[in-house]
């Protein structure tokens, strides 16, 4: 019965790995790389 469990557990977190958690890492990555090109983008203007 444990292991049952285990492999329940194991299930979800694989695959809300590949559902939540990779496109939310990308989401951030994107929007720190946007970030990124526009602070270059201002700061470039000023001087």
């Amino acid at each position: 019965d444990p292991f049952i469990l285990l492999g329940q557990l194991s299930t979800v977190l694989y695959f809300s790995y590949f559902v939540a958690i990779l496109p939310l890492a990308s989401y951030l990555d994107n929007s720190l790389t946007d970030l990124s090109n526009k602070s270059e983008l201002f700061l470039n203007k000023t001087n």
